[in-house]
């Protein structure tokens, strides 16, 4: 059918079109304009896709190498269990004229460095005579104690000889409560030695007392039995987080274990291979707690009561005397031993402080200068 002799085919009407505004200023700025925003659309879309690639690329990665680096039970045990160590602390007896060295307690210790460097913790070698180590392979060695701490519960053995096999140190700071760790340690001597506990992470900075301080510790669900003090509590990568210390018991609870954050105990443990001992201020006094019936019974104020001055520390320095009642350090209210510990801590030796005490139904302030705490005071 032919088309009407008027009518215009559609190809030229296009080619006309576009020839009409091929020339046109505003033609171009179209052309230039749309070209403009679809290549920077483009670009733009290329870069967030390519950023979004290695983002992903980088957070699989990660955790691959994260995968790659936890190990299950039994190969952390074989890895960890060599640097795992039996200690022994034997006291002198006497029996009339003979002497002999006797087991008084034992514990486990975590070997810190490969030269014969030991961690465990204080009350494990508490007035020991004799320090007698023994590695996981039954090898015996006879230990000397470089330094101790009773705050801390924190102790250094070292053993003759090197290239021992030392741990792997992880961060504490990281941990998060269910996360899972092993304890290993000696929990009742020999005949255990070198056992493994698995569990989680139960709590985190939780607080109790030992030795009439507070500790801030790692609670863990990991069994911690008599003997398995000292030993290392450790992650998925093998790494000690934690120093076994104490375990809580009673009838409404099952054993609940706690470790020394690796993380607090390491600055204590480089001062006491330097040093022996902790630096810490010194009050130089002998302290004991005005109980609600002593406070009811004399009338006195709670604080902090006076029993025994040294004759050449600070306190005696200061006009401190026995019977004296301490109420304030430095306008600080103090009650209780653990929270004077508490306060004193924050200073360091040197600095005065001053002190609000009743005596014999007065009130005084008496200014003290700090010393620097006699070793494992």
């Amino acid at each position: 059918m032919k088309g009407n002799s008027n009518s215009m085919p559609i190809k030229n009407i296009y080619q006309k079109y576009l020839e009409k505004y091929r020339t046109s200023k505003e033609f171009r700025i179209i052309i230039i304009t749309c070209a403009s925003v679809f290549i920077f659309g483009f670009l733009l879309g290329y870069i967030f896709t390519e950023a979004e690639k290695t983002e992903m690329i980088e957070a699989i990665q990660k955790e691959q190498e994260n995968i790659g680096q936890t190990k299950n039970i039994p190969n952390i045990a074989d890895e960890v269990i060599p640097s795992i160590v039996l200690v022994r602390n034997r006291v002198k007896i006497k029996d009339g004229e003979n002497v002999e060295m006797k087991d008084k307690g034992i514990g486990s210790g975590i070997i810190y460095k490969d030269d014969g460097y030991i961690i465990t913790n204080q009350h494990v070698v508490n007035k020991a005579s004799e320090v007698i180590v023994t590695l996981s392979d039954g090898s015996e060695y006879k230990g000397e104690i470089v330094g101790e701490d009773k705050r801390s519960d924190l102790a250094v053995i070292k053993i003759p000889g090197s290239a021992f096999r030392d741990v792997k140190i992880g961060d504490s700071d990281r941990l998060k409560v269910g996360e899972r760790v092993i304890a290993i340690g000696n929990p009742v001597g020999e005949v255990f030695n070198s056992t493994v506990t698995d569990g989680i992470i139960s709590g985190l900075n939780r607080t109790i007392m030992m030795n009439n301080r507070r500790m801030t510790l790692i609670q863990t669900s990991a069994a911690i039995n008599p003997g398995n003090s000292g030993g290392a509590l450790v992650n998925e990568k093998g790494e000690v987080i934690g120093i076994n210390s104490a375990k809580l018991t009673g009838e409404e609870i099952e054993g609940m274990g706690f470790a020394i954050p690796i993380n607090d105990a390491l600055p204590i443990i480089d001062e006491l291979i330097e040093y022996g001992y902790i630096k810490r201020p010194w009050l130089g006094l002998g302290l004991g707690e005005t109980t609600d019936e002593l406070v009811e019974r004399y009338k006195i104020p709670k604080g902090i009561y006076i029993g025994k001055i040294d004759e050449i520390g600070p306190g005696s320095k200061s006009g401190l005397i026995e019977g004296d009642i301490i109420l304030e350090i430095d306008n600080k209210r103090v009650e209780s031993l653990s929270v004077m510990s508490s306060v004193i801590d924050k200073y360091n030796p040197g600095d005065e402080i001053k002190i609000k005490v009743f005596r014999r139904g007065n009130y005084k302030y008496i200014n003290l200068v700090l010393e620097e705490a006699p070793p494992n005071r």
